[in-house]
């Protein structure tokens, strides 16, 4: 938007800053990660931060390119504890 001085001065921004998002690309307020550890397959041992959204379902699903397997979350839920903090145990399904 310009300014009554032609100037790009846009309202509640400073010079040059980019535009905001429009809402459908921002992230829903909330919105949570999840830490992820998994137990067997390829990926043992290993600890992932995921958003809530990709643990919806009752697996969690990797096809690569690095990784192959499909994972589920344990059950009763059970917390490990790691470095980066409390992850949820999700073990390989064969």
């Amino acid at each position: 938007m310009l300014t009554k001085n032609g100037s790009d001065r846009h309202e509640g921004r400073r010079p040059g800053a980019p535009p905001a998002r429009s809402p459908e690309r921002r992230l829903p307020y909330g919105s949570a990660m999840t830490l992820v550890f998994h137990w067997g397959g390829p990926r043992h041992g290993e600890v992932d931060e995921l958003p809530a959204e990709s643990l919806l379902s009752s697996t969690l699903v990797y096809d690569g390119p690095k990784w192959f397997g499909v994972y589920e979350q344990f059950q009763p839920v059970r917390k490990q504890p790691t470095a980066q903090g409390q992850a949820e145990v999700w073990v390989v399904r064969e």
